[in-house]
């Protein structure tokens, strides 16, 4: 929290010019890699794979899910089969789609930042690139009950 204060409040916003705040999803309003593991692990199982770690997760995040599913989740072995790929990549999206709404809160110090932008008439808004059904549970239930941010999503 206290990181947050010094660098939102303590100066960075004090330009008049800027109106809105954009937060990414995964990493920055929550610490969403348990979820993604948990799904992965899941679509993993469906086809008698072992489990991934945590940072065989953590390699595959940032660049949309279908990284996630060439660098994470698919048989190794099968690399250049796409339609492996899609198969991965469909059975860990319906199974990230039974856990994902289990990231509970944001980080800590997040919910009073959001609060303190509102009051100080800043715009706020979620990217990700999530898919939209996800990106719209999580930030309602991550930003704020009565307002949620704004969202939008970008191509992965």
């Amino acid at each position: 929290m206290l990181y947050y204060k010094k660098r939102l409040f303590g100066g960075i916003f004090m330009f008049k010019n800027i109106k809105a705040v954009i937060f990414d999803l995964d990493g920055t309003l929550a610490d969403t890699i348990w979820e993604i593991r948990e799904g992965a692990n899941a679509a993993r199982a469906e086809v008698g794979l072992p489990p991934i770690s945590y940072d065989d997760v953590k390699r595959g995040i940032n660049a949309g899910v279908r990284h996630l599913v060439k660098a994470s989740i698919i048989d190794p072995s099968r690399a250049d089969d796409e339609a492996h790929i899609d198969d991965m990549q469909r059975r860990y999206v319906a199974a990230y789609g039974r856990v994902f709404d289990k990231t509970e809160k944001p980080y800590d110090g997040l919910t009073e930042v959001v609060a303190e932008l509102r009051k100080r008439g800043f715009k706020l808004a979620v990217l990700s690139n999530k898919p939209d059904k996800f990106v719209r549970v999580l930030a309602t239930k991550l930003c704020d009950r009565k307002r949620p941010c704004r969202w939008r999503r970008t191509k992965a």
